[in-house]
């Protein structure tokens, strides 16, 4: 019935691994079935969404069922609620009933009810979602319809350093800085937390033995508490001063302790290899997006109108120096008060870039003010002046309407394939400073990063985009080493620059450089290269036995070859 839940369960089914299609003619089901099983060269499972607003159609929709579908098992789900439920639900929604005509929305409550009473008699579930909350039909449906497997919870712990920001996704965050820090001992500084070595050294304090004991059970009892409510994804942070160390070793441990408990668990390294332009770049300046709209960054930029600072903030903060002045100050930009009231949440870093955007009227002077007080080697930019939003065209399952999705880590997150992106408001105006800088610039270096978040939005902004067609600057792309989960799954090397060319077809690029690792097919990545007016170097920049994570002195070395450093 309209307004019990049909879209909570149609999306419950496709989490689930269904194929599903809403409002279809009965007597186009078998060949729909017929053409996923084709397509996808396995049985996958079906759904179809009818209801009244099939009008004719749905007529012939219990003849259909009586028929049945050739070498599939049907089953019919029937969602109903009380009549002031659902009242108030298509009032929420402000949209007429489908059978309501001139007359008023009970009256068609009432005519649906009738037309679907035979309907629900010959049901196999009916479920009423009176007084049911989203989570609970959801949890309803998936243990009805979904198969054991694909109720498990999928766990990510990710490793980050503070100085770079607490990652926006987490749902748990664990500080290590409690832990001896390696990066004190001599012969362990350069190594990081996937060291032999600087793993034994941070797991073998027994307070970090005490810390796993008691930590992985909290995380255990969470998961099931997820997976009961109807979430599918956790993600738990753990962090350090820079992200290579101590927030790396106690990474890989709590994941294999997580994996040895029976969840779907894996590690990832947010910031290892971040410091590689700085370590060869004589004069270095980072043009950041300015599209995040969540946390505190979103507020600052509600009340007061501003760009969000949180992005500008990491950046600054990466580009500290590793002194005791640059880590404090470092440190401080990123801290976050804790407590009850309206300040909760806010890095300091955010109240001082908007402070001194208040004082100085002028957004660029604020950053560099920002930048002599931490001692940063280098110079961050706002791409735009303008606070923007990133929208995306996302794919959904064979023979689904692309949908919308708007926000910065919306878009990094989606389930599904991105067909493209978009800037809001569009054709935004470029920072002038940033566009000189491109102008003026040896080497533009894209990437690595968040492709369609992080990276495409650059070539969005006209004045930037033709600045980086025009500069006399040489262009190099650097590849990620893995599609990014939820954001670029199924790119290959190949399509990672056709997205890039999709957004600036104009773009004409001096090197690739691409993992040698990484790279199934180098003929076809080279040959895709030289069409653009590249050269691929293949170079062996990966962290060994850490998948998906550059490494920050192989990319250094990599660099200094390329931009003629020494």
């Amino acid at each position: 019935m309209a307004g019990a839940g049909r879209s909570t369960a149609a999306k419950e089914l496709e989490d689930l691994g269904w194929f599903v299609v809403d409002n279809l003619p009965p007597e186009l089901v078998d060949d729909v079935v017929d053409l996923v099983d084709r397509s996808r060269g396995r049985r996958q499972p079906v759904a179809v969404v009818v209801d009244t607003r099939a009008g004719a159609f749905f007529e012939t929709l219990q003849e259909h069922l009586a028929l049945g579908i050739p070498s599939r098992r049907t089953t019919l789900v029937y969602l109903e609620a009380g009549d002031d439920v659902l009242v108030r639900r298509q009032e929420a929604a402000r949209r007429p009933h489908p059978l309501q005509g001139s007359g008023r929305l009970l009256d068609g409550i009432r005519r649906e009810r009738a037309v679907m009473a035979s309907l629900r008699g010959d049901a196999d579930l009916v479920v009423d979602t009176t007084s049911l909350n989203v989570h609970q039909l959801k949890n309803r449906i998936s243990r009805a319809l979904g198969a054991p497997e694909r109720l498990r919870l999928q766990v990510t712990v990710v490793s980050f350093g503070f100085k770079y920001g607490i990652p926006v996704d987490s749902d748990l965050v664990a500080d290590m800085r409690f832990l001896p820090n390696p990066y004190w001992v001599p012969e362990l500084r350069e190594q990081t937390g996937r060291d032999a070595e600087v793993a034994d050294y941070v797991k073998g304090r027994p307070e970090a033995q005490t810390f796993l004991e008691r930590y992985v059970p909290v995380v255990e009892v969470l998961a099931e508490g997820y997976l009961r409510e109807g979430k599918r994804f956790m993600t738990v942070a753990i962090g350090c001063t820079g992200g290579k160390h101590r927030s790396v070793a106690m990474t890989e441990e709590i994941t294999a302790h997580l994996q040895a408990l029976g969840l779907e668990a894996r590690a990832t390294h947010r910031d290892l290899g971040r410091d590689a332009l700085r370590q060869v770049a004589g004069s270095l300046s980072a043009v950041v997006t300015v599209a995040d709209n969540g946390g505190s960054s979103g507020r600052l930029r509600e009340e007061f109108g501003s760009l969000p600072p949180g992005d500008l903030r990491m950046a600054l903060a990466a580009l500290c120096g590793d002194d005791d002045w640059g880590q404090t100050w470092a440190r401080l930009l990123q801290h976050r008060f804790d407590s009850e009231g309206e300040m909760h949440g806010h890095a300091v870093g955010n109240l001082l870039i908007v402070a001194l955007w208040e004082l100085l009227d002028d957004q660029v002077a604020g950053l560099e003010w920002v930048g002599r007080l931490l001692g940063a080697q280098g110079r961050v930019l706002p791409m735009s002046l303008t606070p923007l939003d990133i929208t995306a065209e996302v794919d959904g399952p064979p023979g689904s309407e692309p949908r919308r999705v708007r926000g910065q880590v919306q878009v990094a997150t989606a389930p599904g394939t991105v067909r493209s992106v978009a800037l809001d408001p569009p054709d935004p105006d470029a920072c002038p400073e940033a566009v000189a800088a491109v102008l003026e610039a040896d080497w533009v270096v894209l990437g690595p990063g968040s492709w369609y978040s992080s990276v495409i939005p650059h070539l969005l902004v006209p004045d930037l985009r033709d600045a980086v067609v025009r500069s006399g600057a040489r262009r190099l792309v650097n590849l990620n080493l893995v599609a990014q989960a939820g954001e670029t799954d199924g790119l290959d090397p190949v399509g990672h620059l056709d997205a890039l060319v999709r957004h600036a077809p104009d773009l004409r690029l001096d090197v690739v450089v691409a993992d040698r690792t990484s790279v199934d097919e180098p003929s076809r990545l080279e040959a895709r290269a030289r069409e653009l007016g590249a050269r691929l170097e293949l170079a062996d920049v990966a962290r060994p036995g850490a998948p998906g994570q550059h490494d920050p002195d192989r990319l250094a070395r990599a660099y200094a070859e390329l931009l003629g450093a020494t």
